[in-house]
């Protein structure tokens, strides 16, 4: 049975195989050109040379009222036992169920569920990525608390990129671009010999071209199934430098929750319900740019007048205009 063994560079080149798969696919490009339609910057790169540039945006309208009648209830997490069990038992279900409805709120799970749904629309994929978090306060001796947070659908790599179920992947990277400080002190934290080879990003790296600062470097967190243990286990790095060991999740699923808008064959990646309407929209804001050139030109002809009668032009209403001679 064949161990697998992490190491930055071998991470980063399977990091490397998913941003070509992504660039080939059109992903980054189109992730963009959605967002923006979707916020209203729809003349983005047109050279108007002064002419009109309305915008009526009806995708932003359409999205949210389908995403808002999808998400218009809450949703609550209840455990039963699967007989009807002892008092006990319906003590322990109990518990179960008051620390399931702690965990949603401390989540905001209803919100999430919307911006979910929401990058799913726009963005054609929305994942959601659950973890244990040993710092977060709970009043009590022990800390920690499971955490919930939305993932990019540029920032998620399945290892089988023509496969989208998540279960069946034989790796699944999550990049996420962090402060230096705080990766260092992570590796420090660890037991990391590679503390001093972690650097600011000093390339660009696919879909965060545009948020490139000096102060952060880009952390790849692998997860796999092991064959050993039955588990998923973890290993997280930079590009040169290792942040943590591996590490049991001491889980059997991966912590993934992935959902295309509309499914396309032979990908992971799938079509968002605003790429279809995308033309709609241009030919609408091209319809009333020239509706509002047409009022410019036509609503208000040019006035001719003989100069040598009329000394000066008013288009004030009820007033006379003086006309000297015949």
């Amino acid at each position: 049975m064949r161990k697998v063994i992490c190491t930055p560079e071998a991470v980063f080149k399977e990091y490397q195989k998913g941003l070509d798969f992504k660039t080939q696919i059109g992903l980054f490009e189109t992730v963009r050109k959605n967002e923006k339609f979707f916020i209203g910057d729809q003349w983005h790169g047109v050279q108007a040379n002064g002419l009109p540039t309305p915008t009526h945006n009806f995708l932003k309208t359409v999205t949210l009222f389908i995403v808002s009648s999808i998400t218009s209830n809450n949703i609550k997490l209840t455990a039963t036992p699967f007989t009807g069990g002892d008092k006990e038992t319906q003590l322990a279900v109990d518990v179960v169920n008051r620390e399931f409805d702690r965990l949603m709120e401390l989540n905001k799970i209803g919100s999430l569920i919307r911006e979910f749904m929401r990058n799913a629309a726009v963005d054609g994929d929305a994942c959601l990525y659950t973890y244990f978090d040993p710092d977060i306060e709970t009043g009590q001796a022990a800390k920690g608390a499971i955490v919930t947070e939305i993932i990019e659908n540029t920032r998620v790599f399945f290892g089988n990129p023509n496969d989208r179920r998540v279960q069946k992947q034989p790796y699944i990277i999550i990049a996420v671009r962090e402060l230096v400080d705080d990766v260092k002190e992570k590796a420090e934290k660890y037991g990391s010999p590679d503390v001093d080879l972690i650097m600011p990003d000093d390339e660009e790296y696919g879909s965060d071209r545009s948020r490139l600062t000096d102060d952060k470097v880009t952390v790849l967190l692998k997860m796999w199934k092991d064959k050993e243990t039955g588990t998923i286990h973890a290993y997280e790095c930079t590009k040169d430098a290792e942040v943590r060991p591996e590490w049991d999740l001491g889980i059997k699923l991966y912590p993934i929750v992935w959902m295309s808008w509309d499914y396309m064959q032979d990908s992971y990646h799938g079509q968002a319900l605003i790429t279809g309407l995308i033309p709609n929209q241009v030919f609408l804001n091209k319809t009333i740019a020239m509706t509002y050139l047409s009022l410019m030109t036509m609503a208000y002809p040019k006035v001719i007048y003989d100069a040598t009668r009329v000394k000066r032009w008013t288009n004030q209403i009820g007033t006379a205009i003086p006309v000297n001679g015949s």
